[in-house]
């Protein structure tokens, strides 16, 4: 619905590592799209479980209890970084969304491929993290310990 209205998400105001940027991105291409009940910017207290640096997230929860990290990155990394990063393959963009969601908030078990799925918005859309790996290294990865969110599209394929 963001796209429709302010454009293809390469003309969006996305700078890595910038709270203004992150903020704007946030109040103005996300959060008037969904039923946001508490914001913490650039604070644990909305993703608790989790000890991940928060110093340009925005963690969020939604009215089904569901928690959100969001980032932004510009980093130009180079398609095989980005591969390796995320398990997808053909991402011309710089510019990209990086959202963590814990489905069922704060209940356990609060682990990645359980109840914690990674997805990016790039020039495809929305995109589950390891959507271009093949079935044998996604399913490795929701099989191995601790688990990590490149087995997202491996996890809503089998379910």
């Amino acid at each position: 619905m963001a796209e429709a209205e302010y454009g293809d998400i390469a003309g969006w105001p996305v700078i890595d590592g910038n709270n203004n940027s992150t903020g704007t991105i946030y109040n103005d291409y996300i959060k008037p799209y969904l039923n946001i009940t508490q914001e913490c910017k650039n604070s644990a207290e909305c993703f608790s479980p989790y000890n991940i640096q928060m110093a340009n997230y925005y963690t969020f929860r939604l009215n089904d209890g569901s928690m959100v990290a969001l980032d932004i990155s510009n980093n130009g990394f180079s398609e095989d970084i980005l591969y390796s990063l995320f398990g997808i393959k053909n991402i011309t963009l710089s510019n990209f969304i990086a959202f963590t969601v814990d489905v069922n908030g704060d209940k356990k078990p609060n682990k990645a491929g359980e109840d914690v799925f990674g997805f990016i918005v790039i020039q495809k859309g929305l995109v589950p993290l390891g959507a271009d790996q093949d079935s044998g290294t996604t399913k490795y990865r929701c099989q191995k310990t601790p688990r990590d969110t490149r087995c997202t599209a491996y996890m809503l394929n089998k379910y």
